[in-house]
């Protein structure tokens, strides 16, 4: 793959990423759709295109169409796995494809899979956090694996502001936002008082 063409899915992977926080899901459809492949394969994200083009519709309200694309992407990554078993990539997309259908059991199962892949302790090189393995973690309802890989993170200075930010201006960390643990893991330490003579 060519330099220019990675540049040209990290553009429409960065539209895609904006859209959803900002709501804009024109924005985001607008790259989407132009994008002539039906995969994209760059670092911050692999997997199909109708995986993105399916939230943004969810985004919209328009729940018929958004679940076709699902359906969609669903069945190309089932069909890549089945024609390179060996592959791993597109795990994390199809758990991405199966909150988005709502399937929460196969959902939970698939992130407590990716968390087990995960090398301990966690200190991830930075990561767009919209495909991040926190929040699906979060979104899947494995609290407990989540809060252990945030507790790691949180250890590197920069990954837990990074965390901090996501958690404020990702509109689907709403529900987590007051939460209190979550709060407490991303604070900044405090200074230690001298002692008391």
């Amino acid at each position: 793959i060519s330099g220019s063409f990675r540049m040209n899915e990290r553009a429409v992977y960065m539209r895609y990423v904006y859209a959803g926080l900002s709501g804009d899901a024109n924005y985001g459809l607008q790259a989407v759709q132009s994008y002539p492949g039906a995969w994209l394969n760059d670092f911050y994200y692999n997997g199909p295109r109708s995986l993105l083009v399916a939230d943004l519709l969810a985004i919209q309200g328009r729940k018929e169409l958004a679940r076709e694309e699902y359906q969609r992407a669903l069945a190309e990554i089932r069909r890549a796995k089945e024609a390179n078993p060996s592959d791993t990539s597109a795990s994390r997309a199809e758990l991405w494809v199966l909150l988005g259908l709502g399937q929460m059991d196969e959902a939970r199962a698939a992130a407590r899979k990716l968390y087990e892949q995960q090398s301990r302790p966690f200190w991830p090189v930075y990561t767009v956090w919209w495909h991040h393995v926190i929040p699906a973690e979060l979104l899947s309802g494995n609290r407990k694996e989540a809060l252990e890989l945030m507790k790691e993170a949180a250890q590197l200075p920069v990954i837990r502001d990074q965390m901090r930010v996501a958690m404020k201006i990702d509109p689907r960390m709403a529900p987590f936002r007051d939460d209190p643990e979550i709060q407490a893991i991303l604070a900044e330490p405090t200074a230690a008082k001298p002692p008391q003579r």
